[in-house]
């Protein structure tokens, strides 16, 4: 039975996925928002999503500027406590939030990378695209994005299908990915579920927060439902447990 913690067991893993593959040398992309991970993966990048989710960082630092994923994201790399963010070689950005880009820019070097510019930006970095591997890699994607719509149709819990769809993406083996949502899916049955659509940025940080029976969530900035505390988009305030 797959539960809550198997699935953020899944971060913690990429920690040292992370770490290795760059004392090996090879390339690893921070993510912010949905961006197209088959063309990363295609140039044999291994993407990870790098805001942060955990509210025991502010422990670490104090930074008051900002809403919570942002505040919590600079303590990250200022403290040099996210393997994730330390290993990532730029970040790749969706555009949702331009105040994620401009405050988290401040405190590093690193390349901010807007999706719309992504395939020059890496042409211009020499990295190699391989046609057949992006053919092979979105046809993994699109079994993942299937098993997650069947989910979305079922009989399993909100929060865990939240905490599943996000959590997974920190798992750097795509046919591991896959594996897993196989057994998942295994475990319940069809009911031709309709879920009540939740909008909110930034929301994995905040999901045992949501006040709401059989949802499902869409990460947007768009006339947002909840938000983490002092999002500028949204004022129902959930705050990060510390």
């Amino acid at each position: 039975m797959h539960n809550i913690d198997f699935f953020k067991n899944l971060r913690r893993e990429a920690y040292v996925h992370a770490i290795n593959r760059k004392i090996e040398g090879k390339p690893i992309a921070g993510t912010f928002g949905n961006v197209d991970e088959g063309l990363l993966r295609a140039c044999d990048i291994i993407p990870y999503p790098i805001v942060s989710v955990e509210g025991y960082i502010f422990k670490h630092g104090q930074v008051k500027e900002s809403c919570h994923p942002i505040n919590a994201s600079r303590i990250y790399l200022e403290t040099g406590k996210c393997p994730l963010l330390f290993s990532a070689g730029f970040i790749v950005h969706d555009g949702m939030c331009p105040y994620f880009v401009k405050e988290i820019s401040k405190v590093t070097d690193k390349d901010f990378v807007a999706e719309e510019n992504l395939k020059n930006y890496l042409k211009d970095g020499s990295y190699i695209f391989n046609p057949k591997k992006y053919t092979d890699i979105k046809a993994k994607l699109n079994k993942i994005d299937q098993a997650f719509n069947f989910l979305a149709t079922s009989d399993i819990d909100s929060k865990l299908l939240a905490y599943a769809k996000f959590y997974m993406r920190f798992e750097p083996d795509l046919d591991r990915r896959i594996e897993i949502l196989q057994e998942l899916t295994s475990e319940y049955k069809n009911i031709n579920n309709i879920r009540k659509t939740i909008k909110v940025p930034c929301p994995y940080g905040i999901i045992d927060g949501i006040d709401c029976d059989n949802f499902s969530i869409i990460e947007s900035t768009s006339q947002a439902d909840f938000a983490p505390y002092g999002c500028a988009f949204c004022d129902k305030y959930i705050k990060y447990e510390v």
